[in-house]
């Protein structure tokens, strides 16, 4: 998306910078971030400029400046409302609502997060900001700063969603299902119509992340021959989408080769290594089309 300057632009380049330094820390991040935002006219490029005053604030965050924090995010919020980009900047609410709590003013923190959750539903945007964007030290202090909020008020349903996000953002499945089921009593409980919106398809999300990573273990295990099992023989069957071009490689710890130039219907392939003994072992999809693993005892 364009955000109104080019990407030579000094802001931009601070801006990076900024990003670069806190993802190390934040030791220098804000004296790059305060270039940034010295370089350019805040109104003329208003997403460049929340990009980079939720930057700061989460840098001032990292250093645990909560006063500074919140000012950065005030300044942020003010630019939003201004110039209409609340549905598509919803993880800002997050970033307040927490240090807001962590610094004990916990009524604004809840408010905020009512704000985040009513915004997502109606701009259908979240959680893609929090999960895709969070730097790991911002996923952290944000996390630390959750819990706390949730210690003061345990039945809060919106925070315990958020913590959820964070969970899934660094891939504690099971952080992330517990906190997504609670919420979603709560939400029952008091009504909350669109919290539970938000909490619709998480669990199955999570379910296919779990399935993707084993998957990922099971390839990453038979990548090389110390990893395949002794009496054991191996199959891959690679789909190439265009085309339908399909390839099936077999291997085992001593030999390997490969059928090529197959276009029947893969499902067709698939039915028939199963019916010759073949069992699925795990499977990928990739930019080119997809592959499907199969192993069986030798005979």
């Amino acid at each position: 998306m364009n955000k109104g300057l080019e990407p030579t632009h000094p802001a931009r380049i601070a801006n990076d910078k900024g990003v670069f330094a806190r993802q190390a820390g934040a030791k220098f991040a804000i004296g790059h971030y305060d270039e940034a935002l010295s370089a350019f006219d805040l109104e003329a490029a208003p997403e460049l400029a929340v990009d980079i005053l939720i930057g700061l604030g989460l840098a001032y965050r990292i250093l645990n400046d909560l006063a500074q924090a919140v000012v950065s995010y005030d300044q942020a919020i003010h630019l939003i409302n201004q110039h209409y980009l609340g549905m598509r900047r919803v993880e800002v609410y997050l970033y307040r609502g927490c240090a807001r709590g962590a610094s004990g003013e916990l009524e604004l923190g809840r408010s905020d997060f009512y704000t985040l959750v009513d915004l997502a539903e109606v701009g259908q945007t979240y959680p893609a900001p929090i999960v895709n964007l969070l730097l790991q030290p911002d996923v952290e202090i944000t996390l630390g700063d959750c819990n706390v909020l949730i210690e003061s008020q345990p039945d809060f349903g919106r925070a315990i969603f958020c913590r959820g996000l964070l969970h899934y953002r660094r891939r504690d499945w099971d952080g992330a299902l517990a906190d997504f089921e609670c919420a979603g009593h709560l939400a029952l409980e008091r009504d909350d119509e669109r919290l539970a919106s938000q909490l619709v398809g998480r669990e199955r999300a999570i379910a296919d992340r779990r399935r993707m990573e084993s998957n990922e273990a099971k390839i990453a295990a038979i990548a090389t021959p110390e990893g395949l099992r002794e009496g054991v023989e191996y199959c891959r069957l690679d789909w190439i989408g265009d085309g339908n071009y399909t390839q099936l490689h077999f291997f085992d710890r001593e030999t390997s080769r490969t059928v090529d130039g197959r276009t029947v219907n893969v499902q067709s392939i698939c039915k028939d290594l199963e019916a010759e003994g073949w069992i699925p072992y795990a499977h990928q999809s990739h930019q080119q089309g997809a592959s499907y693993y199969y192993e069986r005892e030798k005979t």
